[in-house]
C-alpha cells in the first residue's frame, strides 16, 4: 500500500517538511556506512546526492506508476494524485 510513500501525496508544504526528514535520515545512515569503512547505499551520500534530486527521481521513476494503478483501483483518491502533480511543478 502507500502510507509508508504518501507524503508527496500531501500539501507541498507538507512533503517538503518529510521529505527532508527522510534524506536527513538517509545522510546519517550514510555517515555511519562511511564511519565504518562498508559501501554507501546509493542515497545515503551527502556528498553526491542533490535533495531536490532525490526527491524528483522518487516521485517519477517509483511514486508516479505506483499512484497511476492505484488510482485506477480506487479512483476516489484521483485528488490525491493531482496534488502529487502539483508538487512537481
Amino acid at each position: 500500500h502507500t502510507a509508508d510513500v504518501s507524503n508527496p501525496l500531501k500539501s507541498f508544504e507538507m512533503n517538503k517538511l518529510w521529505a527532508m526528514r527522510v534524506v536527513d535520515e538517509f545522510f546519517a545512515q550514510g555517515d555511519e556506512e562511511k564511519k565504518l569503512g562498508i559501501p554507501v547505499g546509493m542515497l545515503n551520500d551527502r556528498d553526491k546526492v542533490s535533495r531536490s534530486g532525490a526527491e524528483h527521481g522518487f516521485i517519477n521513476f517509483l511514486l508516479s506508476p505506483l499512484v497511476i494503478s492505484v488510482v485506477q483501483v480506487f479512483p476516489t483518491l484521483y485528488p490525491r494524485a493531482v496534488q502529487m502533480a502539483s508538487n512537481m511543478v
